[in-house]
């Protein structure tokens, strides 16, 4: 069963695998994907062929002889049974905790011994500049270099870790450590980020995003609605939006809060302050003073009079 693998960088940059023609490349990297989390694998050619190179009209055997003498793999026997085991897995896979354990017995234990024509066997090797006559399908032989123990070396190059590079810029709204001071052409720090669908990634908004919106959307407290934007993405995780749709779902929202008015026109007093407003108010107070009046010296007239003043107030009317 075909498992999934990691394959590092330094993998196409390896000299020593790069002189293998570029089917055996490919069949090396093919498996892992085969092999069970300690590297081990049944060494049956025609099915490894039908697994990992189905299409190509390719001698897997041979490749795998040459891996072999390249020292990527080990072919070797146990009782009868064929395996190949691919030198340093287990230092540069890191396999699935539920991924079964091997079944399959390890090279070098009792009654294991090398496969023949690979390295360590007893037979003359073949393949090298003194015996040309099984050199590496379409590539040149090459002369053996060491045991397979040196040849681990190279295949350990193959899967080892790239050079580490030097440490990138800070991210846009990213802090720097305590004792690291920020570029000079370090973006300012957003003012607020809102969780995306995308697992551990955020959309900053940055301070001049909030002051384009606060044109835009006058009567909205911008800050205070991105804060709600928030919370609501926090409590429905499976409604967050991409980090290419934020900025459209942000602007929905300052606009349905625009068109309700705002906090701050929700926030203003109740009493009209200006236009006719003021007029009608001035009205309304002087009424209800003389109507006090009235009431206070009341001779019997009052009701009639009330209902006087009430028609007389200007802009006051049944429908007024």
């Amino acid at each position: 069963m075909a498992r999934i693998r990691t394959i590092k960088p330094s993998f196409f940059l390896d000299d020593e695998l790069a002189e293998l023609p570029y089917a055996a490349r490919l069949l090396f990297a093919g498996l892992w994907c085969l092999a069970d989390r300690e590297g081990r694998l049944e060494d049956r050619p025609k099915r490894i062929k039908a697994e990992v190179l189905p299409y190509d009209d390719e001698d897997v055997d041979a490749l795998l002889t040459a891996l072999a003498e390249a020292g990527f793999v080990q072919r070797y026997e146990v009782d009868g049974a064929r395996y190949i085991q691919v030198v340093n897995f287990a230092k540069h896979q890191k396999p699935n905790h539920r991924e079964a354990a091997s079944t399959i017995p390890p090279p070098g234990g009792n009654g294991s011994q090398p496969f023949p024509g690979t390295p360590g066997h007893a037979q003359e090797r073949q393949g090298t500049r003194d015996n040309p006559s099984r050199a590496y399908p379409g590539g040149t032989g090459r002369e053996q270099e060491g045991n397979i123990a040196s040849s681990s070396l190279r295949s350990e190059d193959a899967c080892a870790e790239p050079s580490r590079a030097p440490a990138p810029a800070l991210p846009a709204g990213t802090a720097p450590g305590r004792d690291e001071a920020p570029p000079d052409n370090a973006d300012p720090p957003p003012v607020i980020t809102l969780p995306t669908n995308r697992r551990g990634t955020e959309y900053p908004v940055t301070k001049a995003q909030v002051a384009e919106w606060a044109e835009l959307y006058p009567a909205v407290d911008v800050v205070q609605e991105l804060r709600k934007m928030r919370g609501w993405l926090l409590a429905n995780k499976t409604r967050r939006k991409t980090a290419r749709g934020m900025p459209k779902f942000i602007n929905a929202w300052l606009t349905k809060e625009q068109d309700r008015g705002g906090a701050k026109a929700r926030a203003s007093p109740a009493t009209p302050t200006s236009g006719n407003g003021r007029g009608l108010a001035a009205a309304v107070s002087k009424f209800g003073a003389r109507v006090r009046q009235e009431v206070h010296h009341d001779d019997g007239t009052g009701d009639r009079d009330r209902g006087e003043g009430v028609r007389a107030l200007p802009g006051v009317g049944r429908n007024g």
